[in-house]
């Protein structure tokens, strides 16, 4: 099973981080493309793949990985860090 990003497939971007909201209803990728990622881990996966639930997000934390994500402990907000900068997001 995988996370969108999480997969050997591809057609998807290479995920660079992730994060799991508290309660372990959302998973959050920060990818490749610059984006976050969305995806809602209650519904069954399709095709091996839980469903992204939201576009992705635009997010730059700069050059250089390792990126890292984390998320806060109420689950509402994202933070990204790279190379050059640290990106907060409210989490949906």
């Amino acid at each position: 099973m995988g996370l969108g990003g999480i997969t050997s497939e591809p057609n998807f971007p290479t995920t660079q981080a992730l994060a799991i909201k508290p309660d372990g209803t959302r998973a959050y990728t920060f990818d490749s493309s610059l984006k976050v990622r969305t995806f809602d881990l209650t519904q069954s996966p399709s095709g091996g793949l839980f469903p992204e639930v939201l576009p992705g997000t635009p997010a730059n934390p700069g050059a250089g990985p390792p990126a890292r994500m984390k998320i806060s402990p109420d689950g509402g907000t994202l933070f990204i860090a790279a190379g050059t900068a640290i990106v907060i997001l409210p989490a949906p």
